[in-house]
């Protein structure tokens, strides 16, 4: 008798059976059991004839997958489980190709979803010249209200949308057609590239990026044509392919920003506001000043310091819901906010998109499925009336007016319809700031009366 040996190959294990695929071929000398690969240290059996290594393949499960080349003395006897090897043979198949199948048939539905829903929009907005109107973002009442006493459609992560060539998108259509369409609030993810450029991504440039340039030039160009419109730019930083972040590239990431937006020609229609100033101007005066353009930015080093006094710390200005949810009914729950956001802060975002959001799935479209099936991760939360009770009763829980409400997937959303609600006060709510009234928390807890009063908090 001979010795066999087991020897390592690679591939991807996806069950018991993956060890399995026995490659069966008659009385001979050698015999291949060929595997469906992963990736196991060598291991070393003992054996002689070919039943041995059958049985053996058979009942190794994941911990044997390997390549396995019994030798075979020339008077042994033919192997007695033929049909066993089939079986396994065949039950290896599935194991390997059915995964493979069942994400090509989710590629498949989620492209066609795709192109339905980006052909049941307009297409992107050549122009964005908006129809000559009075008023302050359209509306004569706004021009009087301060900036943090209005509220403002805003778009979660604006660049990533199909439109715009992003396979995995949160939105259908782009930031012109937004624009035309009311949104005034935009958040974008700014990564700094190992080639030293900033780009628009969304968690890593190599999934997909676009020019940060553009889409300042194209906020400069609405300015032009529509100056008595205000936008609010959200800004969060990120870093790709830097192991470390030391306070240099951060500088370095400051420098870069102002002065892509320098660049952009945008500059000088920038609003300068400091802590130390007690009222946000109206938005007549801003347009009277040619400030139409807020700029935040979601970054510790710009709140120690920014190269510019136009970058706002959203730590010292804004509050926030939080944000990572998976369903509807977490949302529902969820008018907490997160410790870190200072209570005192007169800027309130409250972020209405949940994880599916991220994975480029428009709930609008399976909300039909999630509500027939109780599959709550793909009910529609971008649906009236849930939208609207949603974020008012999160506005009376809180007892906080809503600067910003943040969805996924702008157009098939009534989240500018919303903000009409809110800046005409329809939802008949109390004069703002009103007390927060804990019959509207559901289980939310984190509220003004619960907490302690922050230092610096001039009055509830």
């Amino acid at each position: 008798m001979r010795q066999a040996q087991l020897f390592p190959v690679h591939s991807f294990a996806f069950s018991r059976y993956t060890c399995c695929a026995a490659g069966f071929d008659g009385p001979r000398t050698v015999l291949q059991l060929k595997m469906c690969p992963c990736h196991v240290e060598s291991v070393y059996k003992e054996t002689s004839v070919y039943k041995i290594g059958i049985e053996h393949c058979w009942a190794g499960g994941m911990n044997h997958c390997t390549t396995f080349v019994p030798h075979q003395d020339a008077d042994s006897e033919t192997p007695e489980h033929p049909a066993k090897c089939h079986r396994a043979r065949v039950c290896a198949l599935y194991a390997c190709w059915i995964p493979f199948f069942l994400c090509g048939v989710f590629c498949f539905v989620y492209s066609l979803c795709v192109i339905i829903e980006t052909l049941s929009i307009d297409r992107c907005a050549d122009s964005i010249q908006l129809p000559v109107r009075s008023g302050c973002n359209g509306v004569d009442e706004l021009c009087i209200k301060r900036y943090n006493d209005v509220s403002f459609a805003t778009m979660h992560n604006a660049f990533a949308n199909t439109q715009d060539g992003y396979f995995f998108a949160q939105h259908r259509g782009c930031m012109r057609s937004a624009l035309v369409h009311g949104i005034r609030g935009f958040m974008l993810d700014v990564h700094m590239t190992k080639s030293r450029s900033l780009k628009l991504c969304h968690s890593a440039c190599w999934m997909g990026s676009s020019s940060l340039h553009d889409t300042l030039q194209m906020f400069r160009e609405f300015r032009r044509l529509n100056p008595r419109e205000i936008v609010t730019i959200f800004i969060e930083t990120g870093f790709d392919d830097h192991a470390t972040v030391d306070d240099a590239l951060k500088r370095e990431f400051q420098l870069l920003l102002k002065e892509s937006f320098d660049k952009s020609g945008l500059t000088p229609f920038l609003l300068e506001h400091t802590i130390a100033v007690d009222l946000w101007p109206t938005l007549s005066i801003m347009i009277e000043m040619n400030k139409q353009i807020v700029v935040i930015v979601n970054a510790e080093s710009f709140c120690q310091g920014a190269i510019a006094t136009w970058f706002h710390c959203q730590l010292h200005f804004v509050t926030q819901t939080k944000w990572g949810l998976a369903t509807g009914k977490a949302l529902t729950e969820a008018c907490d906010m997160y410790p870190v956001w200072n209570h005192c802060y007169e800027l309130t975002m409250i972020n209405h998109f949940t994880n599916v959001g991220a994975l480029g799935i428009n709930t609008r479209s399976t909300g039909w499925f999630g509500s027939a099936f109780s599959v709550r991760v793909l009910e529609d939360v971008n649906r009236h009336p849930f939208l609207q009770d949603r974020v008012v009763s999160c506005s009376r829980c809180l007892g906080r007016f809503v600067n910003f409400v943040v969805v996924d997937f702008w157009e098939s959303s009534g989240v500018v319809e919303l903000t009409h609600v809110l800046n005409k006060n329809e939802a008949k709510l109390d004069t703002f700031p009103h007390r927060p009234d804990a019959a509207f928390c559901v289980n939310s807890t984190n509220t003004r009366d619960t907490l302690p009063r922050p230092s610096g908090c001039v009055a509830w």
